[in-house]
């Protein structure tokens, strides 16, 4: 007898025994059949989405559809022989409940469906069937050639106009003789866009813009062919120097805007570790405006973080930047981008009791970007903060001149847990944000003395266990710690812990009252779909604040997961924070 055959009779045999069932057993027997997985049954907490794709034309399965889920998660699987594909999801929060899902196709060769799935919802226990049918679609092709050499490898992009925009948009490359392909288009009006290292953006029939290119209309399943020809566009070239040492600098991104064209056309180059001379290639004639950010490499390959990132000539504004004027085609325009060393704030972090260092302590920076008229686009003048040393001590380089607020973020999963946020000069963040005083940086000079003290979170000890109605311990389960006062709106304080082999978890947090939610969507026990629940004292049926005094220890707070057993409501009554 095969494995699944046994395991239909025992289920056969848990429902005649009848009021002897537990809950477990029934869970088990409630599990359905599967139409197209390779799993014979879905465990209680799945759920399943399967189907077969067919063509339209011959009624035949097609095999080798990729298939695509979004919604719960990004997923791909490919149909087999017969045209099948199957999802299996796990489904959060216990037995009966759904998840969400949505699927499209993709690799469909000659054919294509508009027959794409709305966000749906899959059942746990139960098998949701969606099937796609798909018609021939037309077929585009063409040569890319160029006026100086062979285009291969040029990015090929179609994409459908008009109420049909968003349903069909497709890339492809040419291959070695600048030949390309699409294959299964849909009938409709189309676009085609033409990239490469050398060449200009260029639209078909048209230049760098969308409305310039010539909509093609296309009728499946004839083929249209689609030749071009590129010329070579104009290249920038430059190096970036520190303009007060004059040495070249690597770690930096330059990037091509067209002001002619804004948020159309746009090239890059990136550079890292190595200083020499960048390269933009491509430009259609036209202004440009240039920016140069420095990325911030590994620590001792380059000190371009000491430096400003600027649109060229020297302007952190993309309105005041200069302009590069490119006149024709196969030009090379040279630069020089003199980058300025930034500001720089330091200062030492202590511990406020004891005056000890604190190492290992974030420091983070809010520049104000409106009052400096700061447009850089993809830059923060604060480099990212900066980490303590070993003697608590902080530098942050690289900063443009302007106004700064300074702070140590709290971070539950770190070393600042145990202190409280604090923002220069020393103003504690216990319960919302608190404004400090803003840092002036005038570049290159270095603001010192920007030191904190800060304020220990006393804290205490929840200990407990996570046991099946039998008392065995469920290892894995997740523990979460919410704050009950007014800060569990915005998760600040909120902690987890993680339950041991024996199902035991301990966590050591910060004073104050708390909700502890546990929550674990895969066991082996019920098959995995335990039902996410709050601490409770016997009997209630609202969450049971736990409060955390200094140095105490709170036992047994503990949990049973029962198969099916539904979760309590949070109680949302906030208590007073508790602070020395």
């Amino acid at each position: 007898m095969k494995i699944n055959s046994v395991r239909t009779f025992l289920c056969l045999a848990l429902v005649w025994v009848g009021p002897l069932a537990t809950t477990p057993q029934v869970a088990f027997c409630a599990q359905r059949q599967s139409l197209h997985s390779d799993v014979a049954v879905l465990p209680c907490g799945y759920g399943e989405v399967s189907g077969v794709v067919t063509a339209a034309d011959t009624g035949l399965p097609l095999p080798n559809v990729t298939v695509i889920s979004y919604g719960y998660s990004y997923r791909t699987t490919s149909t087999n022989a017969k045209g099948e594909y199957a999802f299996q999801y796990a489904v959060a929060s216990g037995p009966n409940k759904t998840t969400l899902f949505s699927l499209s196709l993709a690799n469909t060769g000659r054919y294509y469906s508009f027959d794409g799935t709305p966000l749906s919802s899959v059942i746990s226990g139960t098998v949701t069937t969606k099937n796609f049918s798909m018609t021939v679609g037309a077929s585009v092709v063409g040569r890319v050639s160029a006026t100086d050499v062979l285009t291969p490898n040029v990015s090929v992009e179609i994409s459908a106009t008009g109420s049909q925009r968003s349903q069909h948009h497709a890339f492809t490359s040419t291959d070695a003789n600048g030949r390309y392909e699409f294959l299964g288009v849909p009938t409709g009006s189309y676009k085609l866009k033409f990239s490469g290292d050398r060449y200009p953006d260029t639209y078909f029939g048209g230049a760098g813009t969308p409305d310039s290119g010539t909509i093609i209309s296309i009728t499946a399943p004839n083929t249209v062919t689609a030749n071009i020809i590129l010329s070579p566009g104009a290249t920038l070239v430059g190096n970036v120097i520190a303009a007060d040492t004059g040495s070249r600098l690597g770690d930096v991104n330059v990037v091509a805007y067209s002001v002619d064209e804004p948020g159309v056309v746009s090239r890059s180059a990136k550079r890292y570790l190595t200083p020499v001379p960048f390269e933009i290639q491509g430009l259609r004639p036209g202004r440009y405006r240039l920016s140069v950010i420095p990325t911030f490499g590994p620590m001792g390959v380059a000190d371009t973080e000491d430096y400003i990132g600027q649109y060229y000539n020297n302007q952190i504004s993309s309105t005041l930047g200069d302009l590069i004027t490119i006149t024709q085609l196969n030009q090379t325009v040279g630069v020089t981008v003199a980058l300025q060393r930034g500001g720089v704030i330091t200062g030492l972090v202590s511990d406020a009791d004891t005056g000890l260092p604190i190492p290992g302590m974030a420091i983070t920076l809010d520049f104000d970007r409106v009052a400096a008229n700061y447009s850089l686009l993809g830059d923060h003048p604060s480099g990212g903060g900066a980490v303590t040393d070993a003697s608590g001590v902080y530098t942050i380089t690289g900063l443009v001149s302007g106004r700064y607020e300074v702070r140590t973020p709290y971070d539950p999963y770190g070393y600042s847990k145990f202190y409280y946020s604090q923002i220069y000069p020393n103003h504690d963040v216990i319960t919302s944000a608190v404004a400090g005083d803003r840092v002036t940086v005038t570049a290159p000079l270095t603001v010192t003395n920007i030191n904190f003290a800060l304020h220990k979170i006393f804290t205490g000890t929840v200990l407990g266990r996570v046991t099946n109605p039998s008392g065995q311990g469920i290892r894995s389960v997740t523990v979460k710690l919410s704050p009950t006062d007014a800060l569990a709106n915005s998760n600040y304080g909120t902690d987890y812990a993680y339950s041991d082999a024996n199902g035991y978890y301990t966590a050591t947090l910060p004073t104050r009252g708390y909700f502890v939610n546990f929550s674990r969507d895969t066991t082996g026990f019920c098959d995995g779909c335990y039902n996410n629940q709050f601490y409770t004292q016997q009997d209630q049926t609202t969450a049971q604040a736990v409060h955390v005094a200094v140095g105490s220890v709170v036992n047994n707070i503990n949990a049973t997961f029962i198969c099916g057993k539904a979760a309590p409501a949070q109680n949302k009554t906030y208590l007073p924070l508790l602070r020395k």
